[in-house]
């Protein structure tokens, strides 16, 4: 699953793109002339030029998490080279606006929608998929009846015993299943994706060895997975009917959803 820290990834777009803005504008206005005003543009692009598109051109997959902040460099020379170069001073305010609230915009949401799409294909979380012919299992050999999804909001939290993150978010999980469970129906399953070293009830002894009782599906097999688009853990997906999707991220985000459903005729309140 693709994570940025504090001071990680987010912090650098924001950082970078700020510095190179100002080195830039003031490069360009104490450049005695034309000639030097090109030179000190190409001193100050070029490092980064040489150092990222390497990286992002050879290991695209792997260095997708940090695209947008290596590309601040360029976003911060751009426009301060757009600004400069602008005869009129509105156009000037123009431009500094605009990258003032794109450079915040992103910082304070846009790089979260890119992470987002990078682990769950979606930059919101909300989606419309229908998805059938998929089995739950509460054992290896009994499976959850569809029926029982029927006329109700699931929320699938999908891990695996070798992923951390989805171990430390246990408790938010819990605690969201626990004020939820007022609404009787909308249910919460934490789905655990077998590995092959896994010992026999493992993933039971995971949860309830963290002090937690919730209710633990398993699902078996790549194909299964597929339906759901599930492509890094932990990831949360909400059910509606047992045959839509309607919200695929983490489990922070799904309040508003179950709010809407809650507040709707299809959910029932206890």
């Amino acid at each position: 699953m693709y994570v940025a820290y504090l001071f990680g990834t987010f912090y650098r777009f924001l950082a970078v793109a700020v510095s190179y803005f100002l080195v830039t504008s003031l490069l360009l206005i104490y450049s005695e002339d034309a000639r030097d005003r090109r030179i000190s543009v190409l001193i100050i692009t070029l490092p980064p030029a040489l150092i990222y598109l390497p990286i992002h051109v050879f290991t695209f997959m792997p260095s997708r998490i940090s695209m947008p902040a290596s590309l601040a460099n360029f976003w911060g020379i751009g426009m301060a080279l757009l600004v400069y170069y602008a005869r009129k001073t509105i156009l000037k305010g123009a431009y500094v606006i605009t990258f003032a609230a794109v450079t915040i915009y992103v910082f304070n949401t846009g790089y979260q929608g890119w992470l987002n799409y990078l682990n769950f294909g979606t930059y919101t979380g909300t989606v419309s998929e229908p998805v059938d012919n998929f089995t739950l299992y509460r054992a290896k050999d009994a499976w959850l009846p569809a029926d029982s999804l029927k006329n109700k909001l699931v929320v699938l939290d999908f891990w695996d015993t070798a992923c951390g993150i989805c171990i430390r978010k246990f408790p938010v999980f819990d605690q969201k299943r626990k004020y939820y469970s007022k609404y009787k129906n909308v249910k919460f399953y934490s789905v655990n994706i077998p590995l092959k070293t896994d010992t026999l009830n493992q993933a039971f002894a995971t949860i309830k060895g963290r002090g937690f009782n919730f209710p633990n599906l398993f699902m078996f097999g790549g194909v299964e997975m597929e339906k759901f688009k599930v492509k890094a853990y932990p990831t949360v997906i909400l059910l509606l009917n047992g045959e839509k999707v309607i919200f695929r991220g983490e489990i922070e985000d799904v309040d508003k959803y179950i709010t809407a459903y809650a507040a709707s005729t299809i959910i029932d309140k206890e």
